[in-house]
């Protein structure tokens, strides 16, 4: 699994994904993790395993020796314990759509749409284009807002955070005014799932009509099929997140559940 480093601090393993591990004072493996860094630059222990199931003393070398990082588990014993003395950041749920086993209905790559509307790719536009619709379907207070939120479409957009845009992002327009958008980069931006992913999926509740992101998803899927790449697509929503329903009748399997926690200073 790897070896500890003086201090308690991790090192990478040769596996790929590179899991690293904490040991106790006898050596023995407490938690096994890939380490990795969060969209903001904060050093990450995702997908922590439990080696040796002993929850408490993993509970106390994540606390004493991962200080100022976000740690993910779906162990729930070890969640539980966290919560104490860590600040829960988010919990979520990953899905994952395979192309090597199922296949997208071949009408959803040309929807029927109401006049005033259209699908098609990104070529042409901006964060700046898509920063408002994202606002409004994601305003202060919902569970998935975003502070900084232009800034993190500029780097999805550039390529910088999750890797490049695939060719299979859609946007939906009422004219030349983006309404909807499904973005899929090169990878989810969870460490240990370095994939290619559907990392948004949004619609302006004002403006775009109920169902267009149900067929933004879909004619993303039906053109990453036919362009025969990639193999699968990945996703992450939040625990609460109407849009898990949209997502299981799509027809994407749930691979796991997380808790991810901010370990204090």
């Amino acid at each position: 699994m790897g070896d500890q480093l003086p201090g308690g601090r991790p090192r990478h393993t040769s596996t790929a994904p590179r899991r690293s591990v904490l040991c106790d004072a006898e050596g023995s493996p407490l938690v096994d993790f890939v380490a990795g860094r969060s969209i903001t630059g904060r050093d990450w222990a995702d997908d922590i395993r439990l080696p040796d199931s002993r929850p408490a003393p993993a509970a106390d070398a994540i606390l004493a020796s991962l200080p100022g990082w976000m740690a993910s588990t779906s162990h729930r014993e070890l969640a539980a314990l966290l919560s104490v003395r860590a600040l829960q950041l988010r919990q979520f749920h990953l899905y994952a759509w395979d192309f090597s086993t199922q296949r997208p209905d071949p009408d959803w790559s040309e929807p029927r749409l109401p006049d005033h509307l259209r699908i098609r790719g990104l070529d042409g536009v901006t964060a700046s284009d898509l920063d408002p619709v994202r606002g409004r379907a994601y305003p202060v207070g919902h569970i998935d807002h975003a502070e900084g939120q232009l800034t993190r479409l500029t780097g999805l957009l550039r390529g910088s955070l999750y890797g490049p845009v695939l060719a299979c992002s859609k946007v939906a327009l009422a004219g030349s005014t983006p309404v909807a958008a499904a973005l899929v980069a090169g990878r989810s931006g969870l460490p240990a799932w370095p994939a290619p992913s559907i990392v948004d999926l949004f619609r302006d509740p004002r403006e775009a009509v109920p169902g267009i992101g149900a067929l933004l998803l879909r004619s993303a899927l039906a053109q990453a099929s036919a362009d025969g790449t990639p193999d699968r697509l990945l996703l992450t929503v939040t625990e609460g997140n109407p849009a898990q329903r949209l997502y299981e009748r799509t027809g994407f399997t749930r691979l796991g559940s997380a808790r991810c926690f901010l370990v204090p200073s």
